[in-house]
């Protein structure tokens, strides 16, 4: 990679204002992938390859991780190790929970694409927890039934999520067939920062490739007895595409658990909350107690059923 406008892979004037300008002796680029402790930044001289000292970012999330604005070392020669010497602020963070604690999975996100195999069952709680996730990152949110190829009743299936989450947008694509992919390409910004999502073998990086016209992920074939496809994604890339939008890859994840403060109500179920301080019971669970506002909201037509559904399936919630 030759030199490069830094503007191009996302920069904006808000990275650079809590900081003073870099140093001579120091340069800022952009996490593009991790392999471990090996980072890939592009700077304004090209692509370098850097590390850093863990005990420099030992709080919980504070490495830096793919999409992450960092000042490095300004070596004589691109090609030698460089050395992290700051992360800048993060405008967004996608992370999940999980055994090991807290997991960033790409930061300064304007868009993340949760991907949803058309040929499989589709599974609600698991989709309402990813899509709390990118919310709470701060990025904007869209649910892509992939695959629709494998299955001729798709429509119904991009319908049934329309219901369930109707404040996000819901669009059935066919990275074989090409169906969406033009739709999808007029959405996109260039400059902004895109992420795909979602469960192994739902087709982000074939999807990938055919945004960016030509194989730059690695896919694999699916499977003839159950048309899953195969986990091949091993780490998270972050693309220039020909349309110059930025394209995150990830690895699929079978579970995706939101990062939240405790007691924290996710922003999706604000409108909840708020009518909740006007329940009779501080603990109402909003099921069939006397003197619900959450239902008698829902009564009045104030407040989507789909909404309070998956409010109740996320707390875990169930009728008596």
């Amino acid at each position: 990679m030759s030199a490069v406008r830094l503007e191009d892979w996302g920069w904006r004037e808000e990275w650079n204002r809590p900081s003073p300008p870099p140093a001579k002796d120091a340069e800022i680029g952009r996490v593009v992938r991790e392999d471990r402790r090996r980072l890939r930044i592009v700077t304004a001289r090209g692509l370098r390859l850097a590390a850093h000292r863990g005990k420099d970012f030992a709080q919980s999330g504070a490495a830096p991780c793919v999409g992450d604005w960092v000042r490095l070392s300004a070596d004589e020669y691109p090609q030698d190790l460089a050395q992290v010497i700051e992360r800048l602020p993060r405008l967004s963070a996608l992370q999940r929970q999980t055994s090991n604690g807290t997991q960033m999975v790409a930061t300064n996100l304007d868009h993340a694409w949760l991907l949803v195999d058309a040929s499989r069952a589709p599974n609600p709680a698991a989709i309402e927890r990813y899509l709390i996730a990118i919310e709470e990152s701060a990025a904007q949110p869209m649910l892509l039934v992939s695959k629709v190829d494998l299955n001729q009743r798709w429509r119904s299936l991009q319908q049934e999520f329309g219901n369930l989450f109707p404040d996000v947008q819901v669009l059935g694509v066919s990275a074989i067939e090409g169906e969406g992919v033009e739709q999808l390409m007029g959405l996109m910004q260039a400059r902004f920062a895109y992420c795909l999502v979602g469960e192994s073998g739902t087709g982000k990086s074939t999807l990938l490739n055919r945004l960016a016209g030509r194989d730059i992920a690695r896919t694999g074939a699916v499977r003839g007895r159950d048309r899953k496809g195969r986990h091949v994604t091993t780490h998270r890339e972050l693309f220039l595409l020909p349309n110059g939008a930025l394209m995150l890859d990830t690895p699929g994840m079978r579970e995706f658990i939101p990062v939240l403060s405790p007691g924290t109500l996710p922003k999706r179920f604000m409108a909840i909350g708020e009518l909740a301080e006007g329940c009779r019971f501080s603990d109402c669970r909003h099921l069939n107690e006397p003197h619900c506002k959450v239902q008698l909201a829902l009564r009045e037509g104030k407040l989507p059923k789909s909404l309070l559904d998956n409010y109740h399936r996320l707390l875990g919630i169930r009728a008596p």
